[in-house]
């Protein structure tokens, strides 16, 4: 969950496209407003992953196996490949990386 948090909050900050971002602010108020977006976007975030992982054992008896070992990673490939359609998965996939630039585009109005 941590390593969640660090990267949809702190990973961006390694990218061009993000950090050119911070000089088309247009005054001081804007980062504190842009501050409360990027926060509420995060927790919306993490509560939304880790409700997913907490309701997957609703699709699943046991955990998968792999070389008789519990492979905790596959459980949600595995949830998105056989439990949820091919259209929706492609939506998941689509949808993250677009959802992850809005709020700093519709704050600073880059848009």
């Amino acid at each position: 969950l941590a390593s969640l948090v660090f990267m949809t909050s702190f990973g961006a900050w390694g990218m061009p496209q993000m950090v050119q971002k911070f000089y088309s602010i247009k005054d001081e108020s804007m980062i504190t407003k842009a501050a409360i977006v990027t926060f509420l976007f995060a927790t919306v975030i993490t509560v939304a992953a880790y409700f997913i992982g907490a309701s997957a054992h609703i699709f699943f008896d046991k955990v998968p196996v792999v070389n008789g070992l519990p492979a905790f990673d596959r459980i949600i490939p595995q949830l998105l490949w056989f439990v949820i359609t091919v259209f929706a998965t492609l939506m998941i996939v689509t949808y993250v990386p677009a959802v992850s630039l809005w709020p700093m585009q519709t704050i600073m109005g880059t848009r």
